[in-house]
């Protein structure tokens, strides 16, 4: 969900908000802490602790390329490289997508009730580290229109 980068100034900023409270209680050191962040997707979450728990903070290439601060992406113009990058902008292009067939009305719920099985076997897929899966839900989200 965020970069590493995104997750580091988290956790700093929680460590300064928690030492301006100059709460008794607090060690004199670093803050140890856990938060958890839940996405709008039950696929989407993020839990971050104090930088000094995290001994070696690895990077997660899918946010890494994601955080809009290590993009040059402008508006999703950019060729995916990845199918970890071409899937999700699939994903949000149909769910721009299903807006317009609800406003169709009665004769768009077809294609509409289509488009999200499409989207929810791509979350799926994803969800279950099914590369196989991804591939044939990014080709039938491709399909979409």
């Amino acid at each position: 969900m965020f970069s590493v980068r995104q997750k580091r100034e988290i956790a700093d900023a929680v460590q300064k908000i928690l030492r301006d409270t100059q709460h008794p209680e607090l060690p004199q050191g670093e803050i140890a802490f856990s938060l958890h962040v839940a996405g709008a997707e039950s696929w989407s979450w993020a839990d971050i602790r104090n930088n000094g728990a995290v001994t070696a903070p690895g990077v997660n290439p899918h946010n890494e390329r994601m955080d809009s601060a290590n993009t040059t992406d402008q508006a999703h113009g950019a060729a995916a490289s990845t199918l970890g990058d071409a899937l999700p902008r699939e994903i949000e292009r149909c769910q721009e997508l299903l807006v317009a067939y609800a406003e169709i009305g009665p004769a768009g719920e077809f294609g509409a009730a289509m488009i999200r099985a499409d989207i929810a076997a791509a979350h799926k897929a994803m969800t279950e580290g099914d590369v196989v899966g991804m591939l044939r839900a990014y080709e039938a989200l491709k399909g979409c229109q």
